[in-house]
């Protein structure tokens, strides 16, 4: 019957997880931690790929653009027609 006592003892010491833990110590050194490897800084000064596409097509002019569609337009159904009569 002992045995039995010693598990319900370890039982009542649980961890109980509505009790609210305060760790904004840890969390605030975490935070300094990564503040001062500039993590944060770095990536804020990527460029984004979607703003460079856009920035290509502003500086490139529209006859150029259009041209480009209808070539590779065209080679797309080329290249469709001959994958249908090949295969």
């Amino acid at each position: 019957m002992a045995r039995f006592q010693k598990r319900t003892n370890l039982m009542e010491e649980t961890f109980n997880p509505f009790n609210p833990i305060d760790n904004s110590e840890v969390l605030k050194s975490n935070l300094n931690e990564i503040d001062s490897r500039s993590i944060r800084c770095r990536f804020k000064a990527t460029e984004d790929p979607i703003q460079y596409v856009f920035e290509s097509f502003d500086n490139t002019s529209l006859k150029t653009l259009a041209r480009d569609f209808v070539k590779e337009g065209f080679s797309d159904v080329v290249s469709f027609i001959t994958s249908i009569v090949n295969g």
